[in-house]
């Protein structure tokens, strides 16, 4: 009997014990704005905001539209709190006799939502002013990176003291190379070649005749 009894008070402590409940808080201003989580569309929004229940933690894509405002995307982390640690979640899921509330919210909270163009009925002045932003940005990086090109040039006749920084070489161009024609050669007129005529071997050529003797006259 005893057994019985105490398994009947453990099985009513079990089940009158409490557990966790997790709840995420999202609210938009304006109100109203249409809601999707990661993939699940939950639609408009109610004026008091939306409770989504959850079982698990970590990283959930909140992305809010609505008409004539634009469209903003943020990553909300839930974050675990100590008592769902392993081992203690089972105790606090399971044994813990009371219900604990975790309630996280979107940091901001409300999500505030910015009038679009279309909007704000005046596409002049928003073009301007995002011009002049440009522009003032221009002028704060050029600042600070100034060109050496733009580097302040000395006086003429004026060496740079110490100190000072001495100005920057100008880039000149390369001066480009001079190309000459080429002389054309004058065409002459054509000569003919002088024809000799052949000279006859040495074998052909007459032998000179001998001297003819004489005889010495007697007295």
């Amino acid at each position: 009997m005893k057994r019985t009894s105490l398994l009947i008070t453990a099985l009513a402590a079990v089940s009158l014990a409490g557990c966790v409940e997790r709840e995420f808080l999202i609210q938009s201003d304006p109100p109203g704005a249409n809601l999707r989580i990661d993939f699940d569309e939950k639609g408009e929004m109610p004026a008091e905001g939306f409770v989504e229940t959850f079982e698990h933690y970590g990283v959930r894509e909140v992305v809010l539209s609505k008409s004539g405002y634009k469209t903003r995307t943020l990553l909300v982390r839930l974050n675990r709190p100590f008592y769902q640690l392993v081992p203690l979640d089972f105790f606090f899921e399971h044994l813990f006799p009371f219900t604990i509330h975790n309630v996280q919210k979107t940091d901001p909270y409300p999500i505030a939502l910015e009038k679009s163009a279309e909007a704000s009925g005046d596409l002049g002045k928003d073009a301007e002013a995002f011009r002049d932003e440009a522009r003032k940005r221009l002028e704060e990086e050029a600042k600070a990176n100034p060109h050496p090109a733009d580097a302040k040039k000395p006086e003429a006749g004026k060496t740079p003291g110490a100190g000072e920084p001495l100005p920057a070489p100008k880039d000149e161009p390369a001066p480009s190379p001079k190309v000459e024609p080429m002389p054309v050669p004058k065409a002459e007129p054509a000569t003919d070649p002088k024809v000799e005529p052949p000279t006859p071997p040495e074998d052909d050529m007459e032998a000179p005749e001998p001297p003819i003797p004489t005889q010495p006259k007697t007295p």
